[in-house]
């Protein structure tokens, strides 16, 4: 069973008013980003990263009536769901229990196609500036901080095929100082903080914040992002990105910590993240 939902409304309504048909892409697509530089007596252009872009998706929805009155009332109901400006509406695909979501927007303007006296298409397009599709919930991947630098592959957030850039990561003492990295894009955070074995360290990557609390808890706390350093100079503080050379959809985290007691940990909490 498929289904499709916008902003909390079934695209295919169950007293049969609207559905969405099979002119609608299965998934939107993100788009590139990408320079060309050329240098003079030198063939070719030189290797430039790319980056991900808003991508986009025609959907198409049939609005139906036992009457043309209660036709243009339905499409009129569609209409003004797509007509709202104020807000990203979550776009919610459950494709036989497989559920992703991804947060849409209208950009541009739905002129419903009469089809019949009874019948109407809306063919919407859709924009995703955050880019990616996302599970709805998140999950804890816990690693182990050691006094060598060791790879731990985040096993919850397996079968990842896009940038997760809005994660949470943990750090529970004792150390003096810690360092993670991800190995692919080579994003690190390094914490200058010591912490205790009954202290946590906890930085939001999306809102370069960090915080100390001294319990098990992942809200509130002192802050202390003067003491924790990304090699970032823009973006979030830190990338989480699939490995596709040692499995795909693989997340891997390199982490050390300086003088290491009682078995520190970091944990990192996100939703896994798909092309």
């Amino acid at each position: 069973m498929e289904t499709l939902s916008l902003d909390g409304l079934p695209l295919r309504d169950p007293q049969g008013r609207w559905f969405w048909d099979r002119e609608t892409g299965l998934r939107i697509r993100p788009s590139f980003l990408t320079g060309a530089a050329t240098l003079p007596g030198r063939d070719g252009t030189l290797a430039s990263k790319s980056t991900f872009t808003a991508g986009a998706m025609l959907l198409s929805l049939i609005a139906c009536g036992d009457t043309p009155a209660e036709m243009d009332e339905n499409t009129s109901l569609l209409l003004g769901l797509l007509s709202q400006r104020h807000k990203l509406m979550p776009l919610v695909h459950d494709f036989g229990g497989r559920i992703r979501e991804a947060k849409a927007e209208v950009n541009g303007s739905v002129e419903p196609r009469r089809m019949d006296a009874r019948t109407a298409q809306l063919l919407i397009p859709l924009s995703f500036p955050s880019v990616f599709w996302r599970d709805l919930a998140t999950v804890d991947a816990p690693a182990l901080v050691t006094g060598t630098t060791a790879s731990t592959t985040l096993t919850a957030l397996a079968g990842t095929t896009g940038t997760i850039n809005d994660a949470l990561i943990r750090f529970k003492g004792g150390f003096t100082t810690a360092t993670i990295t991800d190995p692919v894009s080579g994003d690190s955070i390094t914490i200058n903080q010591a912490l205790t074995s009954t202290e946590y360290l906890i930085v939001d990557c999306a809102t370069w914040t960090a915080r100390k609390v001294t319990t098990d808890t992942w809200v509130g706390g002192t802050n202390v992002i003067t003491n924790v350093v990304s090699n970032r100079g823009s973006g979030p503080m830190l990338t989480l990105n699939p490995d596709f050379t040692t499995g795909a959809g693989r997340v891997r985290l390199t982490v050390k910590g300086n003088s290491p007691t009682t078995s520190p940990t970091v944990t990192v909490r996100a939703r896994r993240s798909f092309l």
